[in-house]
C-alpha cells in the first residue's frame, strides 16, 4: 500500500497510518492597528478561510453584528461556534466563483479579512467591479523546516493550497514516482506551474478530511 502525506499547519488527528501529517507550516499573525476603524467603515464582512475568523475575534469585538459572507461550511461552523449566523455562504467552494456571488448580491461596502497571500483573485474582481472593499491581513503562513520523514518513492501527495507546495518543495524535492492530489483549480494550476511533468489530478472532494480520505481509499 502507498504511503499517503498531507502537508499541515494543524495536524487533523487522523491515525499516521491513515495519512502522514508532514508539519511544514505555521501560522504568524499579523496586526492591523486600523482594525476597528475598518470595521466600523464596513456593512459586511467577508471571511474565506477559518483561521482568518479564529485570529480576527481575538483581535477585534465589535464585529458580530455586522452581515458576514463566507466561503463554504467550514467557515459556516466555525461563525456558529461563535454564536454568528452568516448572511450568506458560497455556493462554490473557490474564491474567484465567490466574488462573482458578491457582485450579484450587490455588497457594495466590504471588509475582506484575510492572510497575508490568496489562492483566489477575490479582492481584484469585487474591486473592478465597483465594490467598495477594505482589507485586513492579519496571519500569514511561514514555511518550516522539517523534513525529518524519509518519503516513500510512491508516495501520494495531497496539497490543499499553493501554500502547501511552497512548503513541500522547500523541504523536499520531487520524485517522478510521486502522485500529487489537489483542493481546486488554483492549487493544481499552480503546482503544474512549479513541477511540469508531474503526475497531478485534482480531488473531486473539497474538503480536506474529505480529500484524504478518498486518496486513502482510491489511490493507495
Amino acid at each position: 500500500m502507498k504511503s499517503l502525506y498531507y502537508i499541515t499547519k494543524d495536524d487533523l488527528n487522523l491515525p499516521e497510518e491513515y495519512a502522514i501529517p508532514l508539519k511544514l507550516l505555521e501560522i504568524r499573525e499579523i496586526l492591523d492597528c486600523d482594525i476597528a476603524l475598518k470595521v466600523n467603515e464596513s456593512e459586511y464582512i467577508i471571511f474565506t478561510s477559518k483561521t482568518a475568523i479564529r485570529i480576527f475575534d481575538n483581535m477585534c469585538f465589535n464585529w458580530h453584528c455586522k452581515k458576514i459572507l463566507c466561503i463554504g461550511n467550514g467557515c459556516k461552523r466555525e461563525l456558529n461556534k461563535l454564536g454568528i449566523a452568516p448572511f450568506y455562504v458560497s455556493q462554490s467552494p473557490y474564491g474567484n466563483d465567490f466574488a462573482n456571488e458578491i457582485l450579484r448580491l450587490n455588497c457594495n461596502n466590504a471588509l475582506f479579512v484575510r492572510a497575508k497571500e490568496v489562492a483566489s483573485n477575490l479582492s481584484e474582481i469585487l474591486s473592478t467591479n465597483g465594490v467598495k472593499l477594505l482589507e485586513s491581513i492579519i496571519y500569514e503562513i511561514a514555511i518550516l523546516k522539517n523534513n525529518h520523514y524519509k518519503l516513500s518513492q510512491d508516495s501520494i501527495i495531497f496539497f490543499a493550497a499553493p501554500s502547501h507546495i511552497r512548503a513541500f518543495l522547500a523541504n523536499y524535492d520531487w520524485n517522478d514516482n510521486y502522485v500529487a492530489l489537489c483542493i481546486g483549480k488554483s492549487t493544481y494550476s499552480f503546482l503544474r506551474e512549479k513541477i511540469k511533468n508531474c503526475n497531478a489530478l485534482i480531488s473531486p472532494k473539497v474538503g480536506i478530511v474529505e480529500s484524504i480520505r478518498y486518496a486513502k481509499e482510491h489511490l493507495c
